[in-house]
């Protein structure tokens, strides 16, 4: 099982993965949750709740770990805000961005649209891949930016902050998960 698989036995609304095992699971929900518990760094287990476990009571927290790290990102390079609360804001749009699954709302996830007769069509809106990108002006409008300012400043800084929180995190969850419940399987 890969880490979303495992983390995916902590909830109990259904996950869809494609490859889902059949069967009774060798580890339970118990073990990905003593797993988690494991892992030292709050930051990462809040994350991984939301992301993978559905509880997005803790998508406050979250956003305030990944506003923490940017301020403290951000002191070193002394960027100066826009506006109030913008790396709160910033954080969100992260948070939201590496927990949604990004899944193409005009086929939802497919990549292709059956007309109820003719011949299979692929979606014009995700290009076949099932899935939704999101783009710097998209990214600019949640902020309340101009995307001419989001271009030359703050695309850059948003991917840096991005790879030093959720992508680091989830680089940690998938290692302390593997290391910790190689034994249970």
């Amino acid at each position: 099982m890969n880490s979303q698989e495992l983390l995916g036995l902590l909830t109990a609304r259904v996950q869809r993965f494609h490859m889902a095992p059949g069967g009774i699971p060798r580890l339970t929900c118990n073990d990905v949750s003593h797993a988690l518990g494991m892992i030292q760094n709050h930051d990462v287990t809040i994350y991984g709740r939301v992301k993978y476990c559905g509880q997005h009571e803790y998508a406050q927290d979250c956003a305030k770990a990944i506003r923490r790290h940017a301020l403290i990102y951000r002191g070193d390079k002394r960027w100066r805000n826009p506006r109030e609360n913008f790396m709160l804001d910033m954080a969100y749009v992260i948070m939201t961005e590496a927990v949604d699954p990004h899944t193409c709302t005009w086929c939802d996830g497919r990549g292709e649209v059956r007309p109820e007769h003719g011949p299979v069509i692929i979606c014009d809106g995700c290009q076949g891949t099932g899935k939704r990108h999101i783009r710097g002006i998209d990214r600019a409008r949640l902020l309340g930016m101009l995307e001419s300012s989001w271009s030359d400043t703050w695309a850059e800084r948003y991917r840096e902050i991005q790879i030093a929180t959720v992508d680091k995190w989830e680089d940690i969850l998938a290692g302390a998960l593997k290391k910790r419940l190689v034994a249970a399987m």
